[in-house]
């Protein structure tokens, strides 16, 4: 007990935190793209740098999702090692980092233990929906490494411009090859600067070489195999396919659309969201009012994409907690006693997800896959029959990809880069059965692979009208091949 008493609050606090984000982020796997990912590089590692998609049917466009080529790699190296509970648990360790970040940046803050331990826990419950294993994670945590950069340009005295510098370029150089998010971490660092230019707390030489940290930042987006078009993607993202993703895709949709208001992590984001913005605004504004207009930016930056792009709730979550805890800075270290609570408070939670019943009777700690999401049966049918084409509900296009390396080529993935494949033959499939048939002969498939849970009920039962016989199916899934087959 003495041992317990005498340890650094912050790290029991930090702790603790850790363990309740670990516990409730495992879950089996939420996101199809990670068979995508390792397809990705066991393709690249057997044939070299595909330069056509080697997946899909009748490829029109230059394969243009190597801007993030790294972690292919590295969710592919995890998968060789520990499988799709590998992968379960290395998504369950970089929310755990993030969690880190921001406990560290409170300590570093002495932030009112209270405030920082409410903050982080609304996080946690906000984010959870959205805790899935994407290549998007690296931008979740980098950005608020950021964050951390320009709150301390913002408040220390001193600045060690020469160890920033080099530990930003390394950051950028990393991100730029792990996923293309880097632009609002730029922004942080850019604005970090810039607050600091506008405070004056340094003059002469120091504020002068700030500018170096930009440059570091900007130097380290070219550290890329394909040099200028890493940095460009993010751009010609936001004018091609963002577009397309926001009329289709559910995360890319405004956070608080009537579908996703379902989710109770939602509507505590709303609520968290806005409460604690307010709070932080006029804290801010109460100390000064330029810490309350670096808070207003960072406030915009950081929770703004979230009410365009349901899919930045992450990032956002944690970094209003960080946010919360520099708010509530300065205050006197946290007690044994409060220490205690939180401690207690984390500890049944932990146990509250472990140990909890559900329908299964299973706990909501799981690994492997949710056979109502992933097709089982239903895949490896579809690996005994004739190597032919495959129209498929686009959700399963990585899974038939990772599973068979490119020999069932599918209409549509989520990877796919061409509009107008998406607008003017997959969608248009699932509306009506002319353009149903227009598909069949247009890429020549045999075979269906369809959602039993989506959208797909209609034309499941056109199909079967004309003939199609349903050659297998599961709980997520079900496979038909074209007549006389």
């Amino acid at each position: 007990m003495r041992a317990w008493a005498t340890m650094n609050p912050w790290k029991l606090l930090g702790f603790f935190a850790g363990l309740v984000t670990v516990v409730i982020s495992i879950h089996p796997l939420l996101s199809p793209d990670v068979f995508m990912y390792v397809a990705i590089a066991d393709h690249w590692l057997a044939n070299g740098v595909p330069t056509q998609d080697p997946f899909i049917i009748d490829p029109t466009k230059p394969f243009q999702i190597m801007h993030e080529w790294l972690s292919y790699f590295v969710f592919w190296t995890v998968n060789e090692i520990g499988g799709v509970d590998g992968e379960i648990l290395f998504k369950a360790g970089l929310f755990a980092a993030m969690s880190a970040v921001v406990t560290r940046a409170a300590w570093r803050f002495k932030a009112h233990w209270f405030a920082y331990s409410a903050a982080l826990a609304l996080a946690l419950t906000s984010a959870h929906f959205r805790m899935s294993e994407r290549t998007s994670l690296f931008s979740d945590l980098f950005q608020l490494v950021c964050l951390v950069i320009a709150l301390r340009l913002f408040s220390d005295e001193r600045i060690p411009v020469k160890r920033m510098s080099v530990g930003i370029f390394l950051l950028f150089a990393l991100w730029t090859n792990l996923h293309a998010g880097w632009l609002f971490g730029l922004f942080l660092v850019v604005g970090g600067v810039a607050a600091r230019f506008i405070s004056r707390r340094s003059e002469g030489p120091l504020e002068r070489r700030l500018v170096v940290l930009i440059i570091a930042a900007i130097a380290g987006l070219f550290v890329h195999p394909q040099g200028v078009f890493g940095v460009l993607y993010p751009f010609e993202f936001s004018q091609t396919l963002r577009k397309l993703y926001s009329m289709y895709y559910v995360e890319w949709a405004p956070i608080y659309v009537e579908l996703l208001l379902n989710f109770i992590e939602v509507k505590v984001f709303l609520g968290f969201s806005i409460l604690f913005s307010l709070v932080a605004l006029v804290a801010g504004f109460r100390r000064s009012l330029f810490e309350g207009a670096f808070l207003l930016f960072l406030v915009a930056l950081l929770v703004g994409p979230t009410y365009i792009h349901s899919r930045f709730v992450v990032v956002s979550s944690f970094g209003l907690a960080m946010l919360v805890a520099f708010t509530f800075r300065e205050r006197p270290a946290p007690t044994f006693r409060q220490v205690s609570a939180v401690s207690l408070v984390a500890s049944a939670v932990a146990a509250f997800f472990l140990i909890w019943p559900v329908k299964n009777e299973a706990s909501p700690v799981k690994l492997g896959v949710d056979a109502t999401l992933m097709p089982t049966t239903a895949l490896e049918e579809l690996g005994k029959l004739p190597e032919a084409n495959v129209f498929n509900s686009h959700e399963f296009g990585g899974a038939i990809a990772w599973r068979y390396r490119g020999r069932y080529k599918v209409v549509f993935h989520g990877f796919d880069t061409d509009p107008a494949r998406f607008l003017n033959d997959y969608f248009p499939a699932f509306e009506n059965e002319q353009a149903c048939l227009r598909a069949i002969q247009k890429y020549r498939i045999r075979y269906f692979f369809l959602d039993r849970h989506g959208g797909a009920a209609s034309i499941w039962k056109f199909l079967e009208k004309h003939g199609w016989t349903i050659k297998a199916y599961d709980s997520a899934a079900v496979l038909l091949v074209a007549p006389a087959m």
